[in-house]
């Protein structure tokens, strides 16, 4: 989907469950109808936009994890190392995860299968899509893929318009010439590895980490702008966007059904997770350490669990060998 970029896989953790075993969250995005044009039709059939399974590992240690969907263990990892899995769903409309088909081991290896299918199906039609792409078109999904990383704050925020994400400002037209693979490989080495571009410069007197250049491979903004306005010149004013791919389709998946981004927009505005309540929102984790006999640690715990067939208002005492005590009850 997101165009062999792996934007859209995403692994956290692991967290040790027990002694023996370990859990590994791995998330899935945009399986459906959702932001971008080459999901429309393809997308149809999967009834999730986002999934998220959790796997807890017996006999195996996660030794290396990073955020783009790779892991790797000692043994390597086996089915057979596999002794407990979760399916959940959320997205910006959702009082956190959702539990899909965990109702009981039947009912979650079925919604398994049925997934598996529906997703192959899905990933045979996208590959026949992609296959007759123009190189235009592969430019411009390549492109809007990485440039529109960030639009998940405007679908939170309630304010995304497909305009201002899935096209691209009809000035970039003019570049299109350059983007050949001979040109591409001497701008990239120049913006990551040589570092050589003039906003990556820095003071003379600055040491680099690796190399003791005086660069930095992030281009800075000043903290000023938040005081005196723009740092830049601008480049004029907004202009209309255009794309090679088709429009993207006014269907957007979400956890409440499917919607027109309209009535979209209009949801997230007015959504707001109980958790990001005034008297929640900034009880992180160190809050959590010192106050943990509270009311108020409690009721947030509740809300994490409120969803959970097994620990549903177990509150914040729970420890981890409750959880396997309450697993082994139900």
């Amino acid at each position: 989907m997101s165009c062999e970029s792996r934007l859209t896989l995403h692994n956290h953790g692991p967290y040790r469950i027990s002694d023996k075993r370990e859990m590994l969250v791995r998330d899935f995005l945009e399986l459906s109808e959702s932001t971008v044009p080459w999901l429309d039709g393809v997308g149809g059939e999967i009834p999730y936009n986002n999934l998220t399974v959790t796997m807890i590992l017996e006999g195996c240690h996660i030794n290396l994890l990073d955020d783009w969907g790779s892991f790797e263990s000692e043994p390597e990892m086996r089915a057979e190392h596999m002794v407990g899995v979760g399916l959940y769903t959320a997205d910006t409309l959702s009082e956190g995860h959702i539990p899909v088909g965990m109702g009981s081991k039947e009912e979650l290896t079925a919604t398994f299968i049925d997934l598996t299918e529906r997703i192959k199906t899905a990933t045979a039609a996208l590959w026949r899509e992609m296959a007759g792409w123009t190189r235009d078109q592969q430019l411009d999904a390549g492109a809007i893929t990485y440039y529109a990383v960030i639009r998940e704050f405007a679908l939170i925020a309630g304010c995304y318009e497909m305009e201002d994400w899935m096209l691209i400002d009809e000035r970039a037209e003019r570049f299109r010439p350059l983007l050949n693979d001979e040109y591409g490989n001497l701008f990239l080495g120049e913006l990551v590895g040589y570092i050589s571009s003039p906003s990556q410069r820095m003071h003379d007197y600055t040491m680099m980490q690796h190399t003791d250049a005086p660069t930095r491979s992030l281009s800075y903004i000043p903290y000023s702008i938040l005081e005196d306005g723009n740092y830049t010149p601008s480049v004029g004013p907004m202009r209309p966007g255009d794309s090679y791919l088709p429009r993207k389709n006014d269907r957007y998946r979400t956890t409440q059904g499917v919607f027109s981004l309209e009535e979209f927009m209009r949801r997230s505005r007015e959504f707001v997770p109980q958790v990001c309540q005034p008297q929640y929102r900034y009880l992180c984790a160190d809050w959590v350490k010192y106050n943990a006999h509270t009311p108020l640690a409690e009721a947030l715990f509740k809300l994490e669990q409120q969803h959970s067939r097994v620990l549903k208002d177990a509150g914040a005492g729970l420890r981890r060998d409750d959880v396997e005590t309450r697993r082994n009850q139900t």
